[in-house]
């Protein structure tokens, strides 16, 4: 779809938003912020059907500081896949990931 079309569709979500593609070709969006578990379900829920998503990942991440005090990235613990079916089941856990397919 097209950059502007994709960030209309993806402004219900009110959180950053960083696209992915070529040119004005856009196959793939990352967003982050924080969300309630219920507005997560019912935003995935409506762009499933709407067609706009055919898979998701979902988790929360947290940061990690290192011996010399940078930042780092706290890798996934575990990564569970579901259908779009048991969305209900996806839950925010620190380092846990849901592929949703």
């Amino acid at each position: 779809m097209s950059r502007a079309l994709a960030l209309e569709l993806l402004r219900p979500w009110g959180i950053a938003t960083e696209l992915y593609g070529q040119g004005d070709e856009i196959r793939g969006a990352r967003l982050g912020g924080e969300l309630e578990i219920d507005t997560l379900h019912e935003l995935l829920r409506a762009g499933h059907e709407g067609g706009l998503f055919r898979s998701a990942e979902v988790g929360r991440r947290g940061f990690l500081r290192s011996v010399t005090g940078a930042t780092e990235w706290m890798p996934w613990r575990r990564n569970v896949v579901m259908a779009w079916g048991s969305l209900a089941e996806v839950r925010l856990e620190e380092g846990l990931r849901y592929l949703l397919e």
